[in-house]
């Protein structure tokens, strides 16, 4: 049991979770969606698992306890905090879905290690073939090993709650919401359902906990002569009143509601589902559209980075092989975890994924950039909506899904997000080049000791990993004396750890006006860097790169350089006197 010095179960992230079945949902579809409310600094991950075979005895090491485990598990695609093993929504291949809300009521969560409501989630999933299957497997192991332990990465506080799950398939939904290991469920086949951080259930139950109702009785809590209301007997005062908004703009739609339409409500930050405050954000969402005919492919969109206002849904659909996606999965620390290790959470390593830094970059431009901003916003949703009618099409033909068409669909989705991301910011960075290339040109600018590359003189290199191109780009950005230094060291930390991942080692050449630094040796540089550590490679970098044969800093126009690190597919690019052959 961990042992924290403050144990809270403070107001719940608001998160909301969204089912719309026919007729109010569009063309035959199921279309479910959830924001994921959770502190401002946690990074989700998208992760997909495939279907396995266990042997007989086997475990499973869920985020804070080792279960049993069972004969077989479905293929699953979640989208996690990355910090632990279970999720906070997800789908697998049978077309269940399932999200988890925290929620308080009034028995107190336990502090005591147990499974999270996001690690049921997982579980649910891995081992239900339809939403009443997946309620069953989550109610079995409450009953089991109950609920309890930190829902947060704190290693000062333990925040603690109750669970609320909405699992959903292509034929019917289940509401279910637990006080420890009792609970109540609702069974919804039709029109629109919302679920948040407050309990919902009131006397409509179609299954529940067989000791439930003497539970309550003993506790004092119901007198057994009125209707038993779920929500009056469980919830602090007054805490189970209607808390969707977003509801009534999806009942609005009038039989229409679409994956757009979902989206949209998923975005609308003015009736408080995209959730932007203080404490919680928005760190990522989910809208999967079920149809309700088994011929057809679920589709489950994704962010796999904050605010959906600001990020685009990218499309998965299960098929055998399906291409995994490095691109949006953190890094893995293995056992030297802080999270694993007792006492928990006592560091907080970067677990930013190449996907969510690019989202920094761009939510970075939107905020100090208006025009520049809102251009890139308009690119990406408009790949967006080619992604949504690309997949309405699908949905609409009658001959069968080559499973060969969508293998890397999810894949290449984020490849694109990328790209486009990095071509803006590289668009970005030529604009400051420019604008340090006219100083360097000014006159008093020539006696600051630098030295300016000459007029037509080159810079080749070959690359295939983005990490360098973040390399260059922070150097641009902060260099202030011994700023660069800082950033460098900080950035090759990075990149090396990643260095299992680099297919090609970069090779420079620099030819200055007044001197000439040959930097040939960085593929020797790296290799020898393997052997020993990475900070042996950022002082022999610092040493060939950033200073010149009289130990004079270079120019200004080194950082241009060294920005200009960008992965193999970006086009030439030709800038004033530097010219970067890709």
């Amino acid at each position: 049991m961990e042992i924290y010095s403050d144990c809270r179960m403070a107001a719940a992230p608001p998160s909301y979770c969204f089912v719309a079945f026919p007729p109010c949902s569009k063309d035959g579809l199921v279309v479910f969606g959830k924001n994921s409310a959770r502190p401002r600094d946690e990074v989700q991950e998208v992760v997909y698992f495939a279907a396995a075979e266990h042997d007989p005895g086997s475990k499973v090491e869920c985020t804070y306890i080792e279960i049993e485990q069972v004969p077989k598990t479905h293929a699953v695609v979640l989208s996690r905090p990355s910090w632990l093993w279970g999720a906070e929504m997800g789908a697998n291949e049978h077309g269940v879905c399932v999200a988890n809300e925290a929620v308080v009521t009034r028995e107190p969560a336990s502090e005591s290690e147990a499974l999270l409501g996001m690690d049921l989630v997982r579980l649910g999933l891995e081992r239900g073939a339809t939403a009443k299957e997946a309620l069953d497997v989550i109610v079995a192991l409450l009953e089991e090993h109950g609920q309890g332990g930190n829902y947060f990465e704190d290693g000062s506080s333990c925040h603690t709650f109750q669970s609320a799950f909405l699992i959903v398939d292509r034929n019917e939904a289940w509401i279910l919401e637990t006080s420890g290991k009792y609970w109540a469920a609702e069974k919804i086949t039709e029109g629109v359902k919302c679920i948040c951080n407050q309990l919902s259930l009131t006397t409509k139950i179609d299954a529940e906990h067989p000791e439930l109702r003497n539970y309550v009785k003993s506790q004092g809590w119901w007198n057994g002569d009125s209707d038993f209301n779920f929500s009056e007997v469980f919830s602090l005062a007054d805490d189970h009143l209607a808390c969707c908004s977003g509801r009534e703009s999806l009942e609005k739609q009038g039989g229409d509601v679409s994956a757009q339409a979902m989206i949209d409500v998923l975005r609308d930050k003015d009736s408080g589902v995209c959730v932007d405050s203080e404490s919680f954000l928005t760190t990522a969402s989910i809208v999967s559209v079920l149809p309700q005919d088994p011929s057809f492919p679920c589709i489950h969109y994704f962010t796999g980075t904050p605010d959906p206002s600001r990020s685009i849904f990218k499309p998965f659909i299960f098929v055998d092989d399906v291409k995994l996606v490095p691109k949006v999965q953190s890094p893995s620390f293995g056992n030297d975890d802080p999270a694993k290790k007792i006492p928990r959470f006592q560091e907080k390593p970067d677990r930013r994924h190449e996907l969510y830094k690019a989202h920094e970059w761009a939510r970075s431009l939107l905020e100090n950039d208006q025009d520049k901003g809102q251009k890139l916003m308009r690119i990406m949703l408009d790949l967006e909506k080619q992604g949504l009618e690309a997949m309405e099409d699908i949905l609409s033909r009658t001959e069968i899904l080559d499973p060969a068409e969508v293998v890397d669909l999810f894949y290449d989705c984020v490849d694109t997000e990328l790209k486009v991301e990095m071509v803006e910011l590289k668009s970005q960075f030529e604009t400051g080049r420019k604008e340090q290339m006219d100083i360097s040109e000014q006159p008093g600018n020539r006696d600051e000791k630098m030295i300016a590359p000459a007029r037509g003189q080159k810079l080749g290199y070959t690359t295939s990993h983005s990490y360098f191109a973040q390399l260059g780009s922070l150097i641009f950005e902060s260099w202030e004396g011994g700023k660069m230094k800082k950033m460098m060291y900080s950035k090759m930390e990075e990149v090396m750890k990643h260095k299992n991942r680099l297919k090609k080692y970069i090779s420079l050449t620099f030819h200055w006006k007044n001197a000439s630094i040959i930097t040939g040796e960085f593929p020797k540089i790296l290799m020898e860097g393997e052997k020993k550590n990475y900070r042996h490679i950022a002082q022999n970098i610092l040493r060939h790169v950033a200073v010149n044969k009289n130990e004079q800093p270079i120019h200004q126009t080194t950082k241009i350089i060294l920005s200009g690190l960008f992965p193999i597919g970006v086009k030439p690019l030709n800038v004033h006197d530097l010219v970067l052959r890709m």
